[in-house]
């Protein structure tokens, strides 16, 4: 008998069985805080992005990319870097995280080093010095509109001797 009268007391302070008018919400507007729009499948639409092109997106629907292929690229680097004496006569090897923009025209600019190699600025100055270099890219696009983006890169920096 308790477990009944506990399921009254539920049905009736949830609207479930009441003799007044139920206004019925959504589990979403029960909650008070932010509306998400769902279409009658109850898919999530994104809101949509106000796309401009001073902005410079960190994330794209698809990066830009090296002119070629990734492959392309690390062979141009390779192919580019003067590998610094100083790193060379102290045996300094390492990696360089560097962050740029790729413009909408796929130059290149902006260049920053994230993470340098430990002990050898001269290595973090060459790696900048072969990203100037590199031919334009192709430019990353956002809902198929092709904008500035933020492009991180490692520049290894490896002796051969």
């Amino acid at each position: 008998m308790e477990k009944i009268s506990w399921l009254l007391v539920f049905f009736y302070s949830t609207g479930i069985w009441s003799q007044g008018e139920v206004k019925k919400e959504s589990p979403l507007e029960m909650c008070g805080t932010v509306k998400l729009e769902l279409i009658n499948s109850g898919e999530y639409i994104p809101p949509q992005v106000s796309i401009d092109s001073t902005t410079i997106y960190q994330f794209v629907d698809q990066s830009a990319e090296y002119t070629g292929s990734a492959t392309a690229m690390k062979k141009f680097m390779k192919d580019s870097l003067q590998f610094p004496k100083r790193a060379l006569d102290i045996g300094v090897e390492g990696k360089c995280f560097l962050m740029f923009v790729v413009e909408r025209d796929g130059t290149i600019t902006n260049i920053q080093v994230i993470r340098g190699v430990p002990d050898c600025s001269e290595c973090d100055r060459e790696a900048i010095r072969v990203i100037k270099l590199m031919p334009k890219m192709k430019p990353g696009k956002l809902e198929g509109t092709i904008v500035r983006s933020q492009f991180n890169l490692v520049f290894p920096f490896k002796s051969t001797h």
